[in-house]
């Protein structure tokens, strides 16, 4: 674990113990867990999947409810999987306490790897792009922020002033198409980027090159 995962780790810990949305924050996310829902529409429900971030586990449980029962969550802040317990995870069997950059779980481990919020948070979000191509045999789904529409550089503003309660939490901000690069550099193409509303946040989905290649060679390694 690098020097800014574990700076970032003690700020996660803090925002999960006291941050609460506000009524606007709602709504905006209502609006994003919509769009994923439309995105997830034609994936089978048998798929394995995994949530990387998965922080008090509100994604987690969209997933679970839409019927991917084959999933599970991973987060770094015990303060965050604490948070899933009190909705009905358990730690361990639903959700774990993992590094997002170092899972130690095999390649390919799963069909669909998700993160929603994370990459912006990091001057170096290689690591963890390279983890997740890395564990996906299919698709990477991630929701990221659109920092260059107006709705979301006021929202940023608006948070500045009175969002006193995020426990320092703070975005980067970043072009998608800095994300589209660093993927196909892991071997992933991206597929579709579908917007909210307002365009203040972006669900991507990425999916691994050459996946008919790779399939008949573990079918056949010699």
């Amino acid at each position: 674990m690098n020097d800014e995962i574990k700076k970032k780790n003690e700020l996660w810990d803090r925002y999960y113990t006291t941050y609460s949305p506000t009524l606007v924050g709602r709504i905006m996310y209502d609006s994003q867990r919509d769009v994923l829902k439309k995105v997830m529409s034609d994936i089978p429900r048998t798929v394995k999947l995994i949530d990387i971030g998965c922080g008090k586990g509100s994604t987690l449980t969209s997933f679970r409810d839409w019927g991917f029962k084959d999933s599970i969550g991973i987060d770094l802040s015990e303060a965050g999987l604490h948070e899933c317990e009190k909705t009905g995870f358990k730690i361990g069997l639903d959700v774990f306490l993992v590094d997002g950059t170092d899972t130690h779980y095999p390649s390919k481990s799963f069909d669909i790897v998700f993160s929603e919020g994370t990459l912006e948070h990091y001057k170096d979000f290689t690591p963890f792009i390279r983890e997740w191509c890395r564990l996906s045999r299919d698709k990477v789904i991630i929701v990221q922020p659109n920092h260059f529409c107006l709705y979301s550089q006021i929202i940023q503003v608006l948070w500045g002033l009175f969002r006193q309660n995020s426990g320092g939490v703070k975005e980067l901000t970043y072009r998608l198409e800095d994300f589209y690069k660093v993927f196909d550099q892991y071997g992933f193409d991206w597929v579709s980027t579908s917007f909210t509303l307002l365009k203040e946040n972006a669900v991507i989905v990425f999916e691994r090159r050459n996946k008919i290649r790779d399939a008949k060679d573990e079918d056949d390694p010699h």
